[in-house]
Parts: C-alpha cells; structure tokens; sequence
C-alpha cells in the first residue's frame, strides 16, 4: 500500500486516529479526531498523552502504555475520558497497538478512537434511572406490590412492610388472597381480581388488607396488568392507605347528615367570604339549590355583608371565637327576611372558616312588632281617654262660659246700632267667641265619641252621594276626580262615620295645596294574604275594602307622619287646625275592624287608605 492511499485512509476515516512515539508525544492526528478533541494538527504535536486524558483516567492510560512498550501485549482496548481543548470532558473507546522494528524494538503507538460520549451518558442515564427507580420504590410512601398470574406476592416495597407488618421474606412467594385479604371479603376481591387477570382494562379500586397484627386498613390501588409476548403474567398494584380519609368521611357524611336535619340554615365560609358550604335548610331558606351557592360571595345573600362589616367580623372572630349578629338575608326571588346569625371561628387544613347558623326570625319579629303595636295602641288609647275626659270638663266649664260670653255680646250688639262707636269691637268678640264654640263642640265630639250604628254598606254608593258636598269643600284650583272599583264587598260601618272620614281627608287635602292640586277618592277589593304590621297600621290576613284619599300636595316627612293620629297634633297654623281631625278619624276605622296606612313623601304627596273588613258575598244591602 503506498504512501499516498494510507494517507488517504488516515485523513478519510471516521473514527480518531492518533500516532504517538513510545515516549508519550503526539507526532500526529487525523481531522476525525481534531474534531472529536478540538485540536488543530500543529496544536496537537505539542501534547503528550496524559495531556488530553481526563485527571481521574490518566493513571489507567498510563499503566496501558507501561504494558505495551514493556512488551507484555501488542494491542490493548480502554474506555476512559479525553479532554477537549475547551476543557469539556468526552469519552473515548481507545484500541491501542505498538509498532516495532524487527528487533522488536517499540517505534510508534498507533490509537484508533471511538466517540462513546453518547453510549456512556445514556448507560449512566439508564443506570441513574434504576438506582433512582428502586430508591423511589423503597422510600415512596406509597404502597408498591407485584402479584404473579396466580396472585403470589412477587414483590412488595418496604411502605408495605411498615404498613402490613409482614418483612419481605414472610410474604414473597405465599398468596396474597390468603393471608392479606379479610375472610367476609375474600369473594369480592379474588372476583375483581379474576377479571383483571382476565385482561380487562386498569381499574382503580378501594379494598381492605388484613395486616398481621389482624386490623383492616383500606387501601385505594391503581392497577396495570404485566404481560410477557402479548401474554398476562401478573399485574402491578400501587396504592395508598385512605383508612383515616374513610374514617373522616363517615363522620364528615355523618356531621353533614346532622347539619342537613338542623331546621336552621347553616354554612361555612372561607377567609375570601366565600360559600363553603350550606345545609338543606339554608338552600329551602332562600330558594337556591347548593350549586348555585357554592362559591358565591357573601353579599349574594346578606345585603349588609360590606368589605367593612366582614372584616369586623373576621377580627372579632380571631379574637372571641365567636361572633353572634341580627342581619337580614336575600332570596332569590328579591325578598329579605331577618336572621340571627350565630358564627364560629374554625381552623381546618391551615385555612380560616366561618361557621355558623343563620335563623330565620320572621315570625319573632312579626310578634315582636304586633306586642309593640298594641302597646303603642294601649298607650294611645289610655292617652286618648284621659286626654278626652280632660278635654270633655274643660269643654263643658268652657261651654258655659262661652254661652254666658256669647249671650251678653248679642245683647251688646243690640244696644250698640251698626256704626256706633264699640259695635265692631262687639263683632270681633262675638266672632272670636263662635269660633271657640266650634272647638268646644269638636273637644265634647272627642270626649263623648260612640260607637256608631253599624250597617252594611256600599262605599262607592256613600262617595257618590257625598261628592256634591266635597266638591263644595275645596277651591275652584283644584280638581277632585273618583276612581271607583265597579264592585266592591259591602262593610259593616257607620254612614255618618264614613261621611266624616271622607270630609276630613279632604278638607286635610285641600290644605295641603294652598296652590292647588288634585284629589283622588278610591276603591278597591283587596286580599291580605299575611298578617302585616307596619307603624300604625296592623290587620290580619283576610280580604278588605279599601277607601283611598290621594293629594297632590306638599306632603310629609317620617317624623310628621309618625304623630298624624296625636291628638292636637297638626301642621297647621295656629287657629286653623283643632289636631282633632285625625285622632276621631283614626278611632272610627278602629272601632269598624279595619285600619289606616299613610303614603306620603315631601312635595309629592300624600295618600290617606282605610281598610275595613268586607262582609260575607251573602251580605245584603240596606
């Protein structure tokens, strides 16, 4: 073989080749192992050997050396690591043989070189892999068994150890079936285990272990089947012990079943103030099924549950343990209802609840309300009858006086001819002594107030007869319009009573729009469905007449129509209101069984309604 071909061969090759003297020193490299290395031809010539092995590899290569010059072999193979000129480490399958004259003296060294970079990063990566795979199976907490065709334990990591009490060698190789499965559940499992073994999919599944200590501990096992040239050989099982998780579910499954029967509504919320949870009573409460709960805010509910009210609440809750709060809660059609709300401070898992009970103190308020009014109705009428028999002496005396009054200014007037000096000053007296006449009889009204004759009546019947009087009542610059319900029930009242009522609420109207305005009588038929107790104004369900008087006048605020039914409470100025009005009016709707409800607003209006309990359909008219 000429010159010229081995060099052809020498620079072609795709493997390094390397000439080095019996002394160490490189003489040359091939372009395959410049690019291996990183070393160009002139660089390389000036490095020895050990130059380019790694540090740790270098005492092999040289012992590799020692025994070819020495003679003791003619070739020798090693793997070990290079180092490239940018300093990274690579490895190299070195086959190494030695030149000799015919004396046998040692003239060159000739290396082939293999890049075994790859090979040697994916053996260590596999072996990585299974150091890290039975490390993983003996440290995991999780329980790692493998059962043969037959279901003899094949293997069994050492959680399972710990966990079932059994060592390695007293279990591998025996039945699992047999000394780990509980007797009363043996069918069950050997079942399941037959269809798996049968080639059904993965199943995952919770089954009890009998440890030899003889307790039960559930186990929940994910599954695989082995299978060896398309054959089922055995099956994997790794599982995890959930025995407190099932315990803590029964009681969760019993403490929810317990909340679920509680007749008050009762959730948790997070820290975020979010639903956590709420009870069947809660969702029946306020129309909403617990889906639609779950993870709302609690502003959904609680209308008054502001960032600022909640972060009052949390505080308290840190500090007391507790938190006890009268709020209103929302349904879901719009409508609120009181609550009491009796909340818990509970820390569960690391996280913050609020736990509690949320009753429903409709009713109690109601009665509340309804013990209120009557107290406020006993008052008024204890108020109202002392305030009568004062009124009723004090009118009589006053009376008396007025009549004597009266009587010597008529005879005055008599003696003193129209112009005559004193004959206006008599007017004056006797025009300022009728009109207390007028309050004397409104004051003796009030005393003496019976019961009127009750008879059944038509409304509608009564404010068309009276109208023509109304109109007389008020100023051309307003406007008095009916709007009468075609038919309504008959009442059981007094016609006179009724005519006063309508009087005076006009006459109160027309007041009321010193610039003028309109006025609105109505009637109606209307069905109260629950009892409703609202200031003044209380009936019982059942079905009324209502009588309405509308203004367009300049109305009232809440603390004015808070006293309308006082007696000598009035807006008006001094001289032109008794306070009378109202206070008779209120006593007459009373007496009839029924009740009164204000509407008023400043500068829109006000709306005066009596209710009075309709008369069977069989109610005749008189």
């Amino acid at each position: 073989m000429n010159e010229e071909l081995l060099r052809s061969v020498f620079d072609e090759t795709a493997v390094g080749v390397a000439i080095a003297d019996p002394e160490g020193r490189h003489l040359a490299c091939n372009p395959a192992l410049e690019r291996m290395l990183g070393y160009p031809q002139s660089e390389w010539k000036k490095q020895r050997i050990g130059d380019t092995v790694h540090p740790d590899d270098r005492e092999k290569v040289a012992a590799a050396r020692e025994e070819l010059i020495g003679g003791k072999r003619d070739e020798i193979a090693l793997e070990h690591r290079f180092v490239r000129k940018d300093g990274e480490s690579v490895w190299g399958r070195a086959s190494v043989s030695v030149a000799r004259d015919k004396r046998g003296t040692p003239l060159r060294l000739v290396s082939v070189v293999e890049d075994i970079t790859e090979r040697k990063r994916a053996e260590e990566n596999e072996k990585e892999a299974r150091e890290f795979a039975d490390n993983l199976l003996e440290t995991t907490n999780a329980l790692v068994v493998q059962l043969s065709g037959r279901g003899e334990i094949q293997f069994a990591n050492h959680a399972f150890e710990e966990l079932a009490g059994y060592s390695r060698e007293e279990i591998e190789g025996k039945n699992w079936f047999e000394i780990l499965v509980p007797n009363d559940r043996y069918p069950e499992v050997w079942e399941e285990f037959q269809r798996f073994s049968a080639g059904e999919i993965p199943v995952r599944s919770e089954t009890p272990i009998l440890t030899k200590a003889g307790e039960e501990r559930y186990i929940l096992w994910r599954k695989s089947n082995l299978q060896l040239n398309n054959e089922i050989v055995g099956m994997v099982s790794i599982g995890i012990d959930i025995t407190e998780r099932r315990r803590a579910e029964e009681q969760i499954s019993l403490l929810k079943h317990s909340l679920d029967m509680h007749s008050d509504g009762a959730y948790w919320m997070d820290s975020d103030n979010r639903c956590f949870y709420v009870n069947d009573a809660a969702c029946a409460a306020v129309g909403y099924t617990r889906e639609e709960l779950i993870g709302k805010p609690a502003s959904f509910l609680n209308p008054r549950a502001t960032p600022e009210t909640l972060k009052g609440i949390w505080e308290q809750l840190r500090t007391d343990g507790f938190f006890f709060v009268e709020s209103v809660h929302r349904r879901k059609d719009g409508s609120e209802f009181p609550v009491e709300i009796m909340a818990t401070y509970v820390q569960f898992g690391g996280k913050e609840y609020n736990c509690g009970f949320a009753r429903d103190v409709s009713e109690r308020k109601q009665q509340e309300r309804a013990r209120a009014l009557l107290t406020e109705k006993l008052a008024q009428a204890q108020k109202m009858e002392t305030v009568g028999r004062l009124a009723g002496g004090v009118a009589h005396n006053f009376n008396n006086i007025l009549t004597a009054l009266i009587g010597y200014c008529e005879l005055l007037l008599v003696k003193l001819p129209e112009g005559a000096d004193g004959h206006q000053e008599a007017e004056q007296i006797k025009r300022a002594a009728d009109h207390a006449a007028s309050v004397t009889r409104e004051l003796l009204l009030f005393s003496h107030r019976e019961a009127g004759k009750l008879v059944c009546l038509d409304l509608n019947a009564v404010i068309v007869q009276t109208k023509p009087l109304l109109l007389q009542l008020i100023r051309s610059d307003i406007e008095l319009t009916t709007a009468l319900t075609p038919t309504v029930a008959l009442v059981a009242a007094d016609r006179g009573q009724i005519e006063q009522v309508l009087v005076n609420f006009v006459l109160n109207a027309r007041d009321a729009m010193p610039e003028g305005g309109k006025i609105a009588i109505a009637t109606g038929n209307v069905e109260i469905e629950e009892e409703t107790i609202e200031g003044n104004f209380s009936l019982s369900p059942g079905h009324y007449v209502t009588l309405s008087v509308e203004d367009s006048g300049v109305g009232m605020d809440e603390d004015t129509k808070a006293r309308i039914f006082e007696p000598f409470f009035t807006t008006k100025s001094t001289g032109l209101g008794t306070g009378l009005g109202l206070s008779t009016i209120y006593g007459i709707v009373e007496d009839s069984g029924g009740s009164i409800s204000v509407d008023s607003k400043p500068n829109v209006g006000t709306t005066l309604t009596i209710y009075l309990p309709a008369l069977p359909a069989t109610a005749s008219k008189p």
